[in-house]
């Protein structure tokens, strides 16, 4: 018994300088070095096991709750970020004008899934209809020019009733298809922008101007560098190694790196676009999948810029990613000092790799 409780103290003392770790992933930059980012990766499983040795101590060793008690204690401000049991559901106060705003990664509106893609595009569009929304913020959006068989852009037009739209694609392929980015709004589209990351052709950011009721806002809308995993990436994560180890270690080798390439990535997108936001004139709004975590470098750097409608909003984990990697939370709605959200929520749909967001922003 002696050994067993040195094991399981050893373990803790582990799992408390992880959690520790984590925290320190929210400010140091992943170009400095990308150690504490991973950490920050993992920073749910590490949350729960040290809330099992919190729970084992209670119940065999008091004092020794002290170790990931402590731990957990100092990093109570990263609570809010990844985890909430109240959020604001009040109603718009009177005289305040009310935005609903809807951000979903909709991955190309399962284009490539040749047997239920139609199915699944169509049930996409019933949610999208459902929320009536003022303004929705599409990541990894397809259009094709007619003819087309897998109408989407026109479709939402007829609709939705957000009819007013921008776009900003990074691939425009030969047969007419363009791949990226939308916003469908209600309002009046005054001006529009688009922010090219040069690291990175494959994702960027969408602006465009809107002219309320009572003032003018300007939406963002994000999609940060993913780490573009292979399908025998996700096939390799939560296996257990089997007769091809030394083939199996490779394909580790290889996950870290993208991971690793994709951290440092977005700390140069995230400049770039909060460089841009301390320009606008007006209040923003910030929608979009920024593949990075609460406890991540990136998240710190927005949210010492704005607030985060979950952390202030909403209720639950907040998971958003539907994917082999559990309790991540990568897409966000921010908004500026002197605008309040309310009515935070992540939706059940599973039609993509993403859950969609929702919030009120008034």
């Amino acid at each position: 018994m002696f050994i067993f409780n040195r094991i399981i103290v050893f373990l803790n003392w582990i799992a408390v300088a992880s959690l520790l770790l984590s925290y320190s992933a929210t400010f140091i930059s992943p170009e400095t070095t990308v150690i504490p980012a991973f950490f920050g990766l993992a920073f749910p499983m590490i949350f729960f096991a040290n809330l099992f040795f919190l729970v084992y101590w209670f119940l065999f060793g008091k004092f020794r709750m002290l170790y990931s008690g402590v731990a957990i204690i100092i990093g109570f401000v990263y609570w809010d970020r990844s985890f909430n049991i109240y959020g604001n559901t009040s109603e718009v106060p009177a005289g305040c004008e009310r935005t609903k705003v809807v951000s979903y990664n909709v991955r190309l509106f399962d284009l490539y899934n040749w047997t239920d893609n139609y199915k699944i595009k169509n049930e996409i569009f019933g949610f999208l209809k459902d929320e009536d929304a003022d303004i929705y913020c599409f990541q990894e959006f397809f259009h094709q020019d007619s003819p087309s068989n897998f109408v989407t852009r026109d479709t939402l037009k007829k609709f939705l009733r957000a009819k007013n739209y921008a776009e900003a694609y990074t691939h425009k392929l030969i047969q007419r298809q363009f791949f990226g980015l939308a916003i469908f709004t209600t309002y009046p589209i005054l001006d529009r922008g688009i922010l090219n990351f040069d690291n990175d052709a494959n994702n960027n950011a969408l602006w465009v101007d809107v002219k309320r009721k009572t003032d003018t806002i300007r939406v963002y809308n994000v999609h940060l560098s993913s780490i573009r995993f292979q399908k025998s990436d996700y096939e390799a994560i939560g296996q257990d190694p089997g007769p091809g180890q030394k083939k199996k270690t490779a394909t580790e080798q290889r996950i870290i790196s993208r991971i690793k390439n994709a951290f440092i990535k977005r700390v140069r997108q995230t400049n770039e676009v909060l460089d841009h936001i301390k320009t606008s004139p007006y209040k923003v709004m910030v929608c979009g999948d920024f593949n990075d975590t609460p406890v991540s470098y990136c998240y710190g750097q927005f949210n010492s810029v704005l607030k985060d409608a979950f952390a202030t909003a909403g209720s639950g984990w907040g998971s958003t990613y539907t994917g082999n990697l559990p309790l991540l939370r990568i897409d966000y709605v921010w908004y500026s000092e002197g605008l309040n959200a309310t009515k935070f929520k992540v939706h059940s749909e599973k039609l993509s790799d993403h859950y969609p967001v929702s919030c009120e922003i008034y």
